[in-house]
């Protein structure tokens, strides 16, 4: 009987030594971000930038919400959430650029057909046209960012007949009715899946959007080709964007609109790049100064 008891004894020992050490092993080994990915986040490090809350021209069902990085560090959004007072819960993934954007459209990519999609997929009984809270969270389940925090009607954004997307003014600013605006209708990026331009920027600045004093981008964009061409034959052109200003231009689309004797055939660049009907889209990322 002691013999047995003894080994009894040993054996949970053993347990707890083996347990001691697997706990000793994971505190010696923290989960690490990829290099120059920061997983460490403080309140309106990214932002919800816009929300189409009433959907597009050509369907009142796609709405997508765009989110901001408003730091100079890559920012992992895995294990994040964007959630509603209703039946919205989004899990993020992937991570969002120094000064870049995020798109996220309901159902499928389509939504927006010339930008492309962060994420796409359910946003439940979708967004309520009378209003509601948007809540960003991150993996931590630290609150981030919201849109409408208090709750009441959408402060700004429109429904029919143009759809107008609610964009943010500054990013930096707390989520008030005051920090909000109505997309202008004039600064628009990307089409719609019927081919209506959007009255929205999704991947773009906003409307609104005002930058810092003694820092801003001025771009221009040179196309050299052929002046005539005989039908039939290819056509190549080259198009060069530059940027002389002081400031660097952050999440930058190029759109070239083919004309209507004309159709495309390939496109040869380093740059993401998208085409909806005869608009080609590409998207640049952050242009500096000198470039």
């Amino acid at each position: 009987m002691r013999s047995k008891r003894n080994t009894s004894l040993l054996v949970a020992s053993l347990l707890g030594g083996l347990l001691i050490l697997g706990v000793y092993h994971a505190l010696r080994n923290p989960v690490r971000a990829a290099e120059g990915v920061s997983l460490t986040t403080n309140p309106r490090d990214v932002v919800i930038n816009e929300v189409a809350w009433a959907g597009t021209v050509a369907y009142a069902a796609d709405e997508w919400i765009e989110l901001y990085n408003t730091t100079a560090a890559t920012v992992s959004l895995v294990g994040w959430h964007l959630v509603d007072d209703d039946n919205l819960n989004i899990t993020l993934s992937g991570s969002i650029p120094p000064h870049g954007y995020y798109l996220i459209e309901r159902t499928d990519d389509d939504v927006v057909a010339d930008v492309l999609a962060d994420w796409c997929g359910s946003f439940g009984d979708g967004l309520v046209n009378t209003g509601e809270v948007l809540t960003l969270t991150d993996h931590l389940d630290n609150v981030i960012d919201t849109a409408n925090t208090d709750g009441g009607g959408w402060p700004q954004g429109a429904g029919s007949p143009h759809y107008s997307s609610m964009e943010r003014i500054n990013p930096q600013a707390p989520d008030t009715d005051a920090n909000w605006c109505t997309n202008d209708t004039v600064t628009r990026n990307g089409h719609d899946a019927g081919g209506n331009p959007i009255n929205g920027t999704p991947k773009a600045a906003n409307s609104c959007y005002q930058p810092p004093a003694g820092a801003i981008a001025d771009l221009s964009v040179a196309k050299t080709g052929p002046v005539t061409a005989t039908p039939g034959t290819l056509i190549t052109y080259h198009v060069t964007l530059s940027n002389t200003g002081t400031g660097t231009a952050t999440a930058t689309l190029l759109t070239d609109t083919l004309p209507a004797a004309v159709d495309f055939v390939t496109q040869t660049s380093p740059f993401a790049f998208a085409r909806c009907g005869p608009h080609l889209v590409w998207q640049l990322g952050d242009v500096s100064t000198g470039t």
